[in-house]
């Protein structure tokens, strides 16, 4: 496991490449909103792309009704 600090704040845990990203209310601040975890992009052939996944994290709580389109990716 790799850790990812900044200050006293931990930024992101790295377990078998799989990045579990910690976001905070703000710079300052230490206030934990949400833990999201970055799955590999994988198109429908199989091809695994590269780069930086991007993902939308929702604050815990928070109601999911004012998200208008989701989408599953299935990981291998």
């Amino acid at each position: 496991t790799r850790f990812v600090w900044e200050g006293y704040r931990l930024l992101q845990e790295i377990h078998d490449d799989i990045p579990l990203t910690y976001v905070y209310s703000d710079s300052q601040s230490y206030e934990l909103l949400q833990i999201g975890e970055v799955a590999p992009q994988v198109t429908k052939s199989g091809a695994i792309l590269n780069g930086k996944a991007d993902q939308i994290i929702l604050p815990r709580d928070w109601d999911q009704n004012w998200i208008l389109n989701t989408r599953r990716i299935s990981t291998p």
